[in-house]
C-alpha cells in the first residue's frame, strides 16, 4: 500500500503538460470554461478600470469554436460508415454482446465510447482506457449472468492520469506495469485507484480545506492562469487492495497519430486552439471598436452638466483652463476592415493546417489541382486516424477476453473503414455529364452512367442494382444487330437519301411528339436555352458562365452554330425541311423556318434545335457541314 506522500508524487512530466491539457480542453469546450480562463488580453491599466470594464469584455466577447468544428468534422467522417465487426465464434461468449450495447455499464454502446476516444485523442493527443471486472466472484456462470458480471471499458482524460510507469518487457516492448488514476472527485475527497501488475489498490483521500486553484501570473499572453492543485490531500480516509487476477496492468495508454513520450500525444488541435486564441482577441477588438467608433467620448469640465448616450464621458480637472469647450473624441472606423481581414487570415489559417479548406467552405476559390491534394492530405489524415482506432478496439477486446479467460478467437475481426474519397461531387459530376456528351463510346458512357449512379444515390444496394442493370443493358446492346444510328456520326447524304425519302430521315426530324420529348430530355439534363434568345437572359447565361468557368460575354459566344454536335449538313437540313413541310406549311414556308431559326439536328441529344441556343454539353469544333 502507498503512504500519502507515495499518493501525492505525479508523473514528471504531468505537471509541466497540466496546464496545456487544460487549455485544450478548455478550447474545445468553449463558453463559460473557455471565458473563466481569461485568454483575453488585458489592456493597460483595465486592472484598476472602475466598473470592472475587463468582467464587461468577457461577457461580450463570443467565442467562434473552431477547435470543436474541426474535431466534429474528423468525427463526421471517420464514423460515416459504422466499423464492421464480425463476432464469429466469440458470440458464444458470455457479455460480448451485452459489451456491444452497453461497454461503459452507463448506456453507451461500443461505436459512441469509440467517438468520444477519438475526439479525446483529438484534443488531448492521449487518452486511457481502462477495461475492468466487478470484483465480486460469482461461484458459477448462471449467477455471474443473473447479476450482470462482465467487463466494462472507462475512458481517461490525461488529466485524471497522475503517474505512470512503463519498463522494457523481455521483447524489447514498453509495458505499463504502473497507472495512478483519479477516478472520482468529490467535494471533500477523492478516489483514486493505482493499478499494477500484482494489485489493485483503491484509495480514499480527504482533500485539504483550501483554494482548488492559485494564479500563478505566468499565463498565455502574460496574463494570470489557474494552476490547479490535483494532489493537495489532508489525509487517508480508507484504503483496500485486490489482487490483480490478469498478471499485467489492464489499462491502455492510447496515443493519437504520433507518440511524443510514453504517456504523451500530439493533440490535433494544439496549433488551431492558438490559432482560435488570436480569433477571440480579434472579435473583442471588433467589438469595441465598433462600439466605441459608433459611440463617442465627451470630454468636459467636471462642473459641466451633460450626457453622451453609450458613450463615455472624460471629466477635466478643476484647474484645468476654463476656456476650453467640450469636445467629442471619435476614434476613426477605418480599423475595423483591417481587424475583420485578420480574422479572415486567422480562419484560413485553420482550414490550411487541418486540411478543411474545402470541407469548411470559408475559401471563396481554390484550384483544381489545390483542391485535389488537400482533398489527398484530408484522406490520408483521415486513414490514419480510423487505422489507430482499429488497432485501439483489437486492444481492448484482447483485454476484455483476458478478463473472460478466453483467448480471442480467429474469426473475430475489426475493421474500420480505411479510404475516405472525399472529392467535390458536384464538379464531378460535371465533368461526367460533358464527357457523355462528348466521348461516343459504349464503354465509356457505361462506366461514366456507373460513376454517376454512385455519386448521385447513397444507398449501397440501390447504386448496385442500378449499376447492373446498365452493364446489361450495354451487354445487350452489344449483342444486338448493328442498326443504323446517328448518334455521333459524321452522317452523309447518302445516309438520309434524297428529299423524297423521309424514311431514312432521323425520327426526330419527322415526329413532332419525338422531337419534344428529346428536347424536353436536353432541357432537364442539359439545361437548353434559353427560352428566347432574342432577351438578355443573363441568369441563364450567367449559370453557364459558372458551369463553363468563363465570363458571361465567353459563354455567349459558345452556341449550338458553332457546337461539334450541331449537324448542318444538306441531307439533315432536307430531313428537317420534310419534316417541317408534313406538318402542313409549304417548302417555301418549311425552308423559311429552318433557315430563320439556323436550325440544326443535336447529334447528342437527338432534336432539332436552334443554332443561337445551347447547351451543357456545347463542344468546340462545329458545326457539321457538308
Amino acid at each position: 500500500m502507498l503512504t500519502l506522500e507515495q499518493l501525492k508524487k505525479t508523473h514528471t512530466t504531468y505537471g509541466g503538460q497540466a496546464r496545456t491539457w487544460d487549455y485544450l480542453s478548455r478550447s474545445y469546450a468553449g463558453g463559460n470554461q473557455y471565458r473563466e480562463a481569461g485568454y483575453l488580453r488585458k489592456y493597460l491599466g483595465e486592472d484598476s478600470s472602475p466598473g470592472n470594464q475587463y468582467a464587461q469584455r468577457l461577457i461580450s466577447t463570443a467565442l467562434d469554436n473552431h477547435v470543436q468544428n474541426v474535431v466534429n468534422i474528423y468525427r463526421s467522417y471517420i464514423f460515416k460508415s459504422e466499423p464492421m465487426r464480425k463476432l464469429g465464434s466469440a458470440v458464444d461468449v458470455y457479455g460480448v454482446e451485452e459489451f456491444l450495447d452497453d461497454c461503459d455499464l452507463d448506456g453507451s454502446d461500443l461505436d459512441d465510447f469509440m467517438r468520444l476516444v477519438n475526439d479525446t485523442l483529438a484534443v488531448y493527443g492521449s487518452a486511457w482506457i481502462a477495461v475492468d471486472r466487478p470484483s465480486y466472484q460469482a461461484s458459477t456462470l448462471a449467477e455471474e449472468q443473473a447479476l450482470e458480471i462482465r467487463p466494462y471499458a472507462t475512458l481517461y482524460t490525461p488529466l485524471q492520469v497522475l503517474d505512470w510507469t512503463f519498463e522494457r518487457a523481455v521483447n524489447g516492448s514498453n509495458q505499463l506495469t504502473m497507472v495512478k488514476i483519479r477516478e472520482a472527485a468529490f467535494e471533500d475527497y477523492d478516489i483514486i485507484r493505482v493499478w499494477t501488475i500484482d494489485t489493485i489498490q483503491e484509495y480514499k483521500v480527504k482533500k485539504q480545506k483550501r483554494p482548488q486553484f492559485v494564479s500563478t501570473g505566468n499565463g498565455i499572453n502574460n496574463q494570470p492562469v489557474q494552476e490547479e492543485i490535483f494532489l493537495d490531500y489532508e489525509n487517508i480516509l480508507d484504503a483496500k487492495e485486490f489482487i490483480n487476477p490478469l498478471g499485467c496492468v489492464p489499462v491502455i495508454c492510447a496515443y493519437n497519430q504520433r507518440k511524443a513520450l510514453p504517456g504523451l500525444g500530439i493533440s490535433d488541435i494544439i496549433d488551431v486552439a492558438d490559432q482560435q486564441r488570436m480569433i477571440y482577441n480579434l472579435a473583442s477588438e471588433l467589438e469595441q471598436n465598433i462600439r466605441i467608433s459608433s459611440h463617442p467620448s465627451l470630454v468636459k469640465p467636471g462642473d459641466v452638466d451633460a450626457a453622451a448616450g453609450a458613450g463615455a464621458i472624460i471629466n477635466l480637472p478643476d484647474d484645468f483652463n476654463p476656456d476650453l469647450k467640450p469636445y467629442l473624441l471619435q476614434p476613426t472606423a477605418a480599423t475595423v476592415d483591417s481587424i475583420l481581414n485578420a480574422i479572415k487570415y486567422h480562419v484560413e489559417t485553420i482550414d490550411r493546417m487541418s486540411n478543411l479548406s474545402s470541407v469548411r467552405g470559408t475559401k471563396s476559390s481554390i484550384s483544381g489541382v489545390a483542391l485535389e491534394a488537400e482533398f489527398l492530405l484530408l484522406n490520408t489524415r483521415l486513414a490514419d486516424k480510423a487505422a489507430n482506432l482499429e488497432k485501439l478496439e483489437y486492444k481492448i477486446w484482447n483485454l476484455f477476453f483476458m478478463w473472460q479467460e478466453e483467448d480471442m478467437p480467429e474469426d473475430f475481426e475489426v475493421e474500420y473503414e480505411d479510404s475516405f474519397s472525399i472529392r467535390d461531387s458536384q464538379r464531378d459530376l460535371t465533368m461526367l455529364q460533358s464527357g457523355l456528351a462528348s466521348v461516343d463510346n459504349p464503354m465509356y458512357q457505361t462506366e461514366a452512367k456507373k460513376l454517376i449512379v454512385a455519386l448521385t444515390i447513397e444507398d449501397d444496394e440501390t447504386v448496385e442494382e442500378i449499376q447492373a442493370d446498365i452493364d446489361a443493358q450495354a451487354e445487350a446492346q452489344a449483342m444486338a444487330p448493328e442498326a443504323p444510328t446517328l448518334a455521333g456520326a459524321q452522317p452523309t447524304a447518302e445516309q438520309y437519301g434524297p428529299a423524297g425519302s423521309p424514311e431514312a430521315c432521323p425520327i426526330a426530324t419527322q415526329d413532332i411528339p419525338t422531337n419534344l420529348k428529346n428536347r424536353q430530355t436536353a432541357i432537364d439534363k442539359a439545361h437548353y436555352g434559353p427560352l428566347n434568345p432574342a432577351q438578355p437572359n443573363r441568369t441563364f447565361w450567367l449559370a453557364k458562365a459558372n458551369m463553363f468557368g468563363a465570363t458571361v460575354a465567353e459563354a455567349k459566344t459558345s452556341t449550338c452554330s458553332n457546337c461539334a454536335m450541331f449537324n448542318q449538313k444538306q441531307a439533315i437540313l432536307n430531313c428537317i425541311d420534310q419534316g417541317i413541310g408534313a406538318g402542313g406549311s409549304g417548302t417555301k414556308d418549311a425552308w423559311d423556318s429552318v433557315n430563320a431559326g439556323n436550325l440544326g439536328y443535336c447529334e447528342a441529344w437527338d432534336f432539332k434545335c436552334a443554332g443561337n441556343r445551347t447547351c451543357d454539353a456545347w463542344v468546340a469544333g462545329g458545326p457539321i457541314t457538308d
